[in-house]
């Protein structure tokens, strides 16, 4: 039975591995900031993933690592390799088979359980409130948000219409409690002058 070999790793000179590390990556991370740790673990994680990846498809570091493999006599699949904390070795491989598995990790995430109501509570809660969801399909959190936003802007409305009365009440109460416009007396017309004596004028 043929013996199974090994990889063959070694920590690479410093002054080489930080002309490896001084690499430029031609790819840009549009990644979110993460969040949690968890998040955070992931994220450094494929980061390392993918430093490697661009490794494997650099030329000077492939031809470093050829002859870094001849120089102490090893004969294999050699390659350059970033671990986590940061070092960089010499990957040689005895069979490809043997070569370093790059699959990204999966991204690690938080399980959440959902307390959003069930599709059909939420199709008669927006029956109720007369909201068309018909373009959101099974989409629970999308109904649930757009249920809420229509709730808030009820809600709003009806609050800015409190203790103010009805536009209609608000007339007669404005003409009932009006005061009585006072009562005109009207003066007896003077008699036409031709008609006037000027002996009644002066009887006492």
């Amino acid at each position: 039975m043929a013996k199974i070999l090994k990889p063959y790793e070694v920590l690479i000179d410093e002054d080489l591995a930080i002309e490896i590390l001084n690499i430029p990556l031609t790819t840009v991370d549009d990644a979110p900031e993460p969040k949690t740790i968890g998040e955070r673990v992931a994220a450094a994680t494929r980061a390392v993933y993918e430093a490697n990846e661009h490794l494997a498809k650099s030329p000077l570091a492939n031809l470093l690592a050829d002859t870094l493999m001849r120089r102490l006599k090893k004969r294999g699949i050699p390659s350059i390799q970033v671990q986590p904390d940061g070092s960089v070795i010499l990957h040689v491989a005895y069979d490809e088979v043997d070569r370093p598995k790059m699959a990204p990790p999966p991204v690690a995430r938080a399980k959440r359980n959902s307390t959003l109501p069930k599709i059909e509570a939420l199709r008669e809660e927006a029956q109720r409130q007369g909201v068309d969801i018909s373009d959101l399909g099974q989409k629970r959190r999308a109904i649930h948000e757009r249920l809420v936003t229509a709730r808030d802007a009820k809600a709003s409305t009806s609050s800015q219409n409190d203790g103010k009365p009805p536009s209609r009440l608000v007339d007669e109460a404005t003409e009932s409690d009006a005061p009585p416009a006072p009562a005109v007396r009207r003066r007896r017309a003077a008699p036409p002058a031709e008609d006037l004596d000027v002996d009644d004028l002066l009887q006492p």
